[in-house]
């Protein structure tokens, strides 16, 4: 009489014949292959209201079937019955709970919490409702009381048994977990109507979506340079908000819809704007700021700045639109190339951002706004992984997300729903190109906005000569976007090229003459898109490149013949952007280990690598002209150029106008000069050299067509000329209509 045991045999057996009595608390109903909304499925006796309705169901169904698990053991009988099917169905959704007569006060509690007929008067999570039922049955156990006999049976096995019942809510939460990581039916994945919204024969990006979901802005260069537009869903055309030669971006509605907030970039500096939806005069709200977001009940004002003493790091802070003090929310949010957006949460307690540095997982995290208190909420562990992009949805709760679930170099994101409470995300998309980005939600979250982009990459050769117009212009292209090149290195005698792409299907490194004298081969095999940052050693023979292979980016050498293929570091540091020493006999690398940079060193046959200087690196290596020791000329702090002298350990002179970006220095064959990309003007590249001697600079190149360089300009031709890897986005407005309807809407 002691022994209780649970038997669970699933939704396996289709019912054949109608069953009546005492047969209803066993039968089954199973319509299709496949639930779905609408349906009853389960034991009828043991079903939840919202399920016997055939409404959508959640962790808190199972909440309840427990409930009525318990009373049962507790009483002997069911507390929902009837004479048949339809009448048992009716008593769970309509008839109150009957009395607790004959349970001890403090369960009774717990099941009118557990059998509550709306869900959100329930147990909201199954752990709650475990630490009531051992509080209840240590108590018990403490101050045992004398039964009514009408119940002394069932009541004895029950609290005999009751750490049957805890496992038994284990299981619950267990099962909790995995329906909450499947798609939830309210997020319309199945009825969502995708469509693209603008096509202006330019790129459209930083989307934002008015909160009554009738009309966007988005930045768009169709009318020459980006500017703010704003347009109907509806179509129409559409209507230029600014007109001037500053960049804007983080386009936002204020919660009337009547405002948008966006930034504005000029000369490299950013600052947080205002204006009215039909335009007129605009309005600074905070210099040095970016990402402004403000909060759904208008009275603040969330903002990133980027931290002046930590590279690509930036700083959280709130303000008071009413004039109020600035408080500091969260430090060494996500910079540089990663997101700088926060989200508020719909009821202006909460707000979402990512956390991450480069080449490191970028996890979620939820601050609360009043008391400051912070909660992670996606665990993510190897490098690359993460969440992007995220805006929340009118529940609280959940959030549409960006983010890359497995570790990859250059990897398409996904679209997700991301549970706040569990950190569990449901797959929306699946692409093997292109990303979304600046998600952007109406109030309702009905309609979701997003930046859909593609890449675009080339390799091209572009003169030196004494015009920086015109050598911008008679640029002529080495390789097409159908090969897909990328992080392109030129070795030091100027005829071999290395490079990355795609063509078989993972991204991986290749080998060429830059006199195409004979075709491309391939040299590494890595699968998993886990390849990045290269170079070749002096004498062609090997290959030195990051990888994320491991889960963690990682110094990797090989011979180019495809043999020889040894992981050279291995511990908690992302290293990345290897350059091989004149001799060949070291390789210098960029080491991160929780935000700070060192500059290492490591020997091709393995060891451990030693720290050559504190701060970022990446660039080059070359003898001195003329002299017996070796320089290494770095970008810095997202930006600046540095020039070292190894041997000494010292820094020759550094630049902090000049970079930004993705900048790589590259020497001269002759070591009297240093390229660099830099940002000239809106989305205009161009090729800066600094003289070693003295640091003075100049103009070398400068592009009319809106490509940017990937990172290097390498010289080639005794100096007579660079090879640039360039690059453009290609991307456009699209809009995900029906992406998260509830129940009553749709029902």
């Amino acid at each position: 009489e002691s022994q209780v045991k649970i038997l669970d045999f699933g939704l396996a057996k289709l019912v054949e014949r109608p069953r009546t009595g005492d047969e209803i608390e066993t039968q089954t109903y199973r319509e299709t292959a496949h639930t779905r909304s609408g349906m009853v499925v389960g034991t009828i006796a043991y079903m939840s209201p919202e399920q016997a309705a055939g409404r959508d169901v959640d962790h808190r169904t199972d909440i309840f079937s427990l409930g009525i698990v318990i009373y049962q053991m507790l009483t002997g009988r069911r507390p929902f019955d009837g004479a048949s099917q339809v009448d048992t169905l009716h008593a769970i959704i309509h008839d109150p709970a009957p009395p607790f007569q004959g349970i001890p006060p403090g369960l009774g509690d717990i099941l009118e919490r557990a059998l509550a007929k709306d869900p959100r008067e329930r147990y909201q999570h199954a752990g709650a409702l475990e630490l009531d039922l051992k509080r209840e049955t240590r108590d018990s156990k403490q101050a045992p009381a004398a039964l009514p006999s009408v119940a002394a049976r069932w009541q004895t096995a029950a609290l005999l048994s009751m750490a049957m019942l805890l496992l038994a809510v284990g299981v619950i939460g267990w099962l909790t977990v995995v329906r909450r990581a499947a798609p939830k039916e309210n997020s319309a994945a199945a009825q969502t109507i995708l469509t693209q919204l603008t096509n202006y024969g330019g790129t459209e990006t930083s989307g934002a979506i008015s909160p009554d979901g009738r009309s966007f802005a988005f930045v768009s260069d169709h009318g020459g340079t980006p500017d703010i537009w704003l347009r109907q869903l509806s179509g129409g055309e559409p209507v230029r908000l600014t007109n001037d030669a500053a960049a804007e971006t983080d386009i936002v509605f204020a919660p009337d819809g009547e405002t948008i907030y966006f930034t504005r970039n000029e000369n490299g500096s950013p600052s947080i704007w205002r204006m009215g939806v039909l335009g007129g005069q605009r309005r600074k709200v905070l210099d040095g700021a970016r990402a402004p977001a403000p909060s759904p009940d208008g009275r603040s004002i969330a903002y990133s700045y980027l931290d002046s003493e930590r590279a690509f790091e930036l700083t959280l802070a709130v303000k008071q639109l009413d004039g109020g003090g600035v408080r500091i929310l969260a430090r060494g949010l996500a910079g540089g190339v990663l997101s700088a957006r926060s989200a508020w949460s719909p009821d202006s307690r909460k707000l979402a951002y990512s956390q991450a540095n480069l080449f490191t997982p970028s996890n979620l995290f939820v601050v609360d706004a009043g008391s400051g208190k912070v909660q992670q909420v996606t665990r993510f562990t190897r490098s690359n992984q993460g969440v992007s992009n995220y805006a929340w949805l009118p529940d609280n709760r959940h959030l549409a997300v960006t983010y890359v679930p497995v570790s990859r170099q250059q990897a398409a994101n996904d679209l997700g729903i991301l549970d706040a409470e569990d950190g569990s995300i449901s797959r929306l998309t699946l692409s093997p190109a292109g990303n979304f980005g600046s998600l952007s939600l109406s109030a309702d979250g009905s309609r979701l906005l997003a930046t859909a982009t593609r890449v675009e990459r080339e390799i091209w050769k572009v003169p030196v000569g004494p015009d920086p117009d015109a050598n911008g212009r008679a640029a002529v292209r080495v390789l097409d976007n159908t090969q897909d090149p990328m992080w392109a290195f030129v070795s030091k005698d100027g005829r071999t090229l290395l490079f990355s792409n795609s063509l078989t299907g993972s991204r991986n490194l290749w080998i060429m003459p830059l006199d195409r004298s004979s075709p491309a081969r391939q040299v590494t095999a890595i699968a998993g898109e886990a390849v990045s940052h290269s170079s070749l050693s002096p004498d062609g023979k090997q290959v030195a490149f990051a990888s994320t292979a491991s889960g963690n980016s990682d110094i990797w050498i090989q011979n180019v013949d495809g043999s020889d293929l040894r992981q050279l570091t291995d511990g908690a540091a992302a290293s990345a952007w290897p350059v091989w020493s004149p001799d060949g006999r070291s390789i210098v690398f960029a080491a991160q280990r929780g935000g700070s940079w060192e500059t290492k060193v490591i020997s091709p046959s393995g060891g451990k690598a030693e720290k050559l200087v504190d701060g970022f690196f990446r660039g080059d290596w070359i003898r001195q002209p003329g002299g017996r020791g070796t320089w290494i000329v770095t970008s810095f702090d997202g930006g600046g150029l540095r020039l070292l002298d190894v041997e000494k350990r010292a820094v020759l002179w550094e630049d902090r106008r000049h970079g930004g970006g993705l900048s790589l220095p590259m020497f001269s064959p002759d070591g009297a000069t240093v390229s660099i990309p830099v940002l000239d003007g809106r989305d205009r590249e161009a090729i800066w050299v600094f003289e070693t001697a003295t640091g003075k600079s100049r103009p070398a190149v400068r592009f009319s067509e809106p490509f940017r360089i990937f990172f290097r300009a390498s010289w080639v031709n005794d100096g007579k000329a660079f090879i640039v890897n360039r690059y453009r986005n290609i991307s456009h407005i699209v809009l995900f209509d029906r992406f998260w309807l509830d129940s009553e809407v749709r029902h």
